[in-house]
């Protein structure tokens, strides 16, 4: 049961109920499907450092994803300092519903995703370090979670960018939830104590940290990065994408490398078949059922 404070009830009520059949089928990409074709559908990506490229391999799984026939929701938590409408087009616009109002009760989960074809997303609209504050409540998390749980079987995936903030309340609930947890490296030593700090913590919050989290490497230099320090600390590497300068122009951009920016060169088409084998990876850890 929720605990409900200062007559909230009636948000629930609104965030629970979207208003037509239509929007629901919208959101979904097209008739509503009970059953999504992965069976842990519900995956969040993290950076274990700043500047490590989280958010650009989030919209290149996601568009590599939606290429394989797949109705994807991306879920971008960074409230302050989001980054997944530059990639998908979605314009910000002042008070228009979003993660934020949607997270405080003020309108429904539906009203607050944007559909892009079968990507949809869930961002935040021109935000500032107050509604960062804001959010980061009990009664917030518990409208997360909620809402989660209902758009869930809506579609086959739902990718969350996660900010590495593990005191935030719903970072916490979205890592909690989450069937899976992807994290990002790079070359920074300081991903090597920062993810040791990660999985400590997130399991003092009953965050199963040492069994669902898997590494993406996601090289920033052309420096040679030794296996041993994953070896060490025992977590498995699914991706090693390789270092290319027009992979970071083309973030700069807000292009998805994957389907605008890849050049000629070796390294780019590289990332472009390990993007591919990290999808399908995810999609075999997560149980994908091929209805074909």
């Amino acid at each position: 049961m929720f605990n409900w404070q200062n007559g909230s009830d009636s948000n629930i009520s609104k965030i629970l109920s979207d208003t037509t059949d239509n929007l629901i089928k919208e959101l979904s990409g097209g008739p509503i499907r009970h059953e999504p074709k992965v069976i842990d559908n519900l995956i969040a990506f993290v950076g274990v450092a700043g500047g490590v490229g989280t958010s650009t391999i989030v919209a290149n799984l996601a568009y590599t994803l939606k290429k394989k026939g797949l109705t994807i929701l991306v879920i971008d938590l960074n409230i302050a300092y989001p980054i997944q409408h530059n990639y998908f087009r979605v314009k910000q616009t002042v008070e228009k519903p979003d993660l934020v109002s949607f997270l405080l009760g003020k309108n429904s989960i539906g009203e607050s995703i944007e559909s892009k074809g079968d990507i949809s997303v869930l961002v935040a609209n021109n935000r500032t370090l107050m509604d960062e504050i804001n959010c980061d409540t009990e009664l917030c998390s518990k409208n997360f979670e909620a809402a989660i749980e209902k758009i869930r079987p809506l579609f086959d995936m739902i990718i969350m960018d996660c900010p590495n903030d593990i005191k935030s309340d719903v970072v916490n609930t979205a890592l909690y939830r989450a069937d899976h947890i992807y994290t990002v490296w790079d070359e920074n030593i300081a991903c090597i104590s920062n993810m040791e700090r990660m999985r400590r913590n997130a399991t003092l919050s009953g965050i199963e940290a040492y069994n669902k989290v898997k590494v993406v490497f996601n090289a920033r230099t052309s420096i040679y990065y030794s296996k041993y320090p994953f070896e060490k600390l025992n977590l498995e590497v699914i991706a090693n994408f390789p270092f290319e300068l027009a992979i970071k122009e083309s973030a700069l951009k807000g292009e998805i490398f994957c389907e605008k920016g890849a050049s000629m060169s070796r390294n780019a088409a590289f990332y472009v078949d390990e993007m591919n084998r990290l999808a399908t990876r995810i999609l075999e850890i997560g149980g994908f059922k091929n209805n074909k």
